[in-house]
C-alpha cells in the first residue's frame, strides 16, 4: 500500500510540475499575443504600453508590428514612436543575431522610408556586414535612408535654406 501511495504523490508531483512549466510558458504566449493585439489599438497610450510588454517578452514575433509603428511619427504618437524604437532595442540585445531574419523580413515589405531607416539601424547594430533588402517597388533604394531625415544641409553663401522659399530667404 505504501508503494502504491509514494508511486501516486510521485505522479502527482511530476504533474504539477509539468502544469506550472506549461502555464509559464503559456503565460509569455498569451501576453504576446495581447501586446501584439494591443499594438493595434487607435490608443495611443495602450499602444505604449503594449510596444513596452513586446519589449520586454523580447518577442521575435513583434519586430515587424513594431518596426510599422516607426512610420513616420505625428507628434500625438511620439511616446508610441519611443516606446517601439525601445522595444526593438530590447529585443535586438536580447537576441542579437538570432533577431537577423526577422529584421530582414520586416524590411522586405516596409515601404515608410523613416520605418526603413530604423530597420537598416537596426541591422547595423546586429552585423554592420548584413545588407539591407531592397524595398518594395515605388520605394527609393537609399542606402542611408536616415541620412534624408537627420541631414542638414547648410546653404552656401547667398543661397537660400532648403525647403524656404526664395522671397523668404531675402527677408532673414
Amino acid at each position: 500500500m505504501r508503494r502504491g501511495r509514494r508511486s501516486a504523490l510521485i505522479t502527482l508531483a511530476a504533474g504539477i510540475a509539468v502544469l506550472a512549466a506549461a502555464a509559464l510558458a503559456l503565460k509569455d504566449l498569451l501576453l504576446e499575443k495581447w501586446w501584439l493585439h494591443r499594438l493595434g489599438s487607435e490608443d495611443p497610450e495602450a499602444q505604449r504600453a503594449a510596444a513596452e510588454g513586446l519589449g520586454r517578452l523580447g518577442s521575435l514575433k513583434a519586430v515587424g508590428p513594431l518596426l510599422a509603428e516607426t512610420r513616420s511619427p505625428h507628434f500625438s504618437f511620439m511616446k508610441v514612436y519611443e516606446a517601439a524604437i525601445n522595444a526593438l532595442e530590447m529585443i535586438v540585445e536580447r537576441h542579437g543575431k538570432v533577431a537577423l531574419p526577422y529584421f530582414l523580413a520586416a524590411l522586405r515589405t516596409e515601404a515608410d522610408p523613416m520605418a526603413r531607416a530604423v530597420g537598416v539601424e537596426m541591422l547595423r547594430h546586429l552585423d554592420p556586414s548584413v545588407q539591407a533588402p531592397e524595398p518594395p517597388d515605388g520605394v527609393p533604394a537609399d542606402p542611408h535612408l536616415h541620412d534624408a531625415y537627420f541631414r542638414w544641409e547648410r546653404p552656401t553663401e547667398g543661397q537660400p535654406s532648403p525647403g524656404v522659399p526664395e522671397n523668404e530667404a531675402k527677408d532673414r
